[in-house]
């Protein structure tokens, strides 16, 4: 993907209006790429070609920040809706609170997969400053993929700078626009206190800069303006600068030792980003489209109405309105009596309830109609294997079911850390061994994985390599469960060990 630099003059602040794009046909339609999968009711040509502009924005963040994992470990789906009529539907609470934003995309997150809802009405004006009506949508996914990328010592400022930055990526017929300003961020650099770059550099997000309402968006416009500085100031020149730093840490250098060697001069950063931030041009890249990419080269299928209702429910479920949710699956079971994806959802629900047997019931019946979903094998297997007794046959069964789910789906971590526990219960360690690993692999810091690899060392009495990850498990957990249940492998691995 070849880049270059071009300028843009941001005298006047305008916020980035709507455009109304036509729909034609209306019937729901199902598009695959090969990383999203695409519901519309918007017609065929404006789906295929959000789907485009999706695609091409993974491109280039592949291509940008080839680190990053940009292939998730849970698929995505993508809602699109013809108008603001179709979006409200979907994200109801946004018009029942009162002076709520209207928003254009909304992105959620479930265990099971990642949504995102588009408007196809809408697309960014070139007047003022040019703003991508998807921004949040962008920015979420960007999140995403620096979080599955495992670094977790990626400092804060370069994380929400680089995700404030990427996200208002502007997709055109033959090119991407990159870094173009926001307008928000500029005005408020410009008018707010600033904290001085060296704190900046320190900041993580327990600080009052981060945690305060009132505080964050000053934080958000001044790591968008320090890392649109290193990327474009003085055509490119720091570029190099910010490239070194991301590689050292995700080679395991701390961001303050990474710093030290890449950023020696803090001052010079300092004074060079006070005379960027009140100039009126401002440098953005341009990156050429994939054109191997083709839109009409997505598979694309009619969907029932109960499908239909299916994928609404799917959301629903995870924007917490289970009542909706629900109505939904109870409309698709009507409609299709054997649709698998109604008992995928009902289980969902019922898991969000804690009803885990409900939930097992509804995730076995999905199996049996002949699901493809992974998170339903993976989920059937883990409740099962959760039961207060559990025998030889029904381990068997969950391990089957698990080799199932990751073969749907082979990124998904959790599925590991399960089947890695199965595989040790039924004395089979060396495979034990292996998956435990790949969970890892996929999620390093992740905190399920490494206790399971930690319990699986043990097991095969490599004592040191157990105790290590267990110390990394209770150097990952998230919550005092975890600490603890960490903590107690921890002592029992001391208490049997030989002195």
């Amino acid at each position: 993907m070849r880049t270059f630099f071009v300028g843009v003059g941001l005298v006047a602040w305008l916020a980035a209006g709507l455009t109304t794009l036509s729909a034609a046909d209306r019937t729901s339609i199902e598009l695959k790429s090969a990383h999203f999968t695409l519901v519309s009711d918007a017609g065929d040509k404006p789906a295929r070609t959000i789907l485009w502009e999706l695609e091409q924005v993974r491109a280039a963040v592949a291509t940008f920040w080839p680190w990053a994992r940009t292939d998730l470990g849970r698929p995505i789906l993508v809602l699109v809706t013809r108008d603001e009529g179709g979006m409200r539907s979907l994200a109801p609470r946004y018009w029942e609170e009162k002076n709520s934003v209207r928003p254009a995309s909304v992105f959620v997150s479930a265990p099971d997969r990642y949504f995102v809802a588009l408007r196809a009405d809408v697309k960014a004006d070139d007047k003022g400053g040019v703003i991508n009506p998807y921004r949040t949508a962008y920015w979420s996914y960007l999140v995403l993929a620096l979080r599955a990328s495992g670094y977790r010592q990626l400092p804060l400022w370069f994380s929400l700078g680089l995700t404030e930055l990427m996200s208002n990526t502007i997709v055109r017929e033959t090119h991407l626009e990159i870094g173009r300003p926001i307008p928000w961020h500029v005005q408020r650099v410009r008018e707010h206190f600033r904290l001085p770059v060296r704190d900046l550099l320190q900041v993580t997000n327990t600080s009052p800069w981060y945690v305060r309402d009132e505080q964050r968006p000053d934080l958000d416009a001044e790591c968008w303006a320090l890392v649109h500085y290193l990327m474009f100031a003085d055509e490119g020149a720091h570029r190099s600068q910010l490239d070194r730093f991301a590689q050292l840490v995700v080679e395991g250098k701390t961001p303050d030792a990474a710093s030290a060697l890449v950023f020696p001069d803090v001052a010079a950063i300092e004074s060079g980003l006070v005379a960027y931030i009140n100039r009126s041009i401002f440098m953005f890249a341009k990156a050429n489209v994939d054109m191997g990419l083709k839109r009409e080269t997505f598979a694309s299928r009619s969907l029932t109405v109960g499908e239909t209702a299916v994928a609404q429910a799917a959301w629903h479920s995870a924007m917490g309105r289970p009542v909706e949710a629900r109505n939904l699956v109870d409309a698709a079971k009507k409609s299709e009596p054997r649709l698998a994806g109604a008992y995928e959802v009902d289980g969902r629900l019922s898991d969000a309830e804690r009803k885990s047997e409900d939930a097992r019931r509804a995730y076995g019946q999905a199996i049996e109609l002949g699901s493809t979903d992974f998170y339903s094998h993976y989920r059937w297997a883990a409740l099962t294997v959760a039961a207060t007794t559990v025998d030889v046959e029904s381990q068997k069964r969950a391990d089957k079911a698990l080799e199932d789910a990751i073969k749907l789906n082979d990124r998904f971590a959790p599925t590991y850390a399960v089947a890695a526990g199965v595989r040790m219960d039924l004395g089979r360690r060396d495979e034990a061994l292996t998956l435990a690993q790949r969970g890892v692999v996929l999620d390093p810091g992740g905190f399920e994985n490494r206790f399971t690899l930690a319990r699986v060392f043990w097991s095969l009495q490599r004592r040191t390599e157990a105790s290590r990850e267990a110390r990394e498990a209770l150097a990952l957990s998230l919550s005092e469960d975890q600490r603890r249940a960490a903590q107690q492998l921890i002592d029992f691995f001391q208490k049997n060990t030989p002195p």
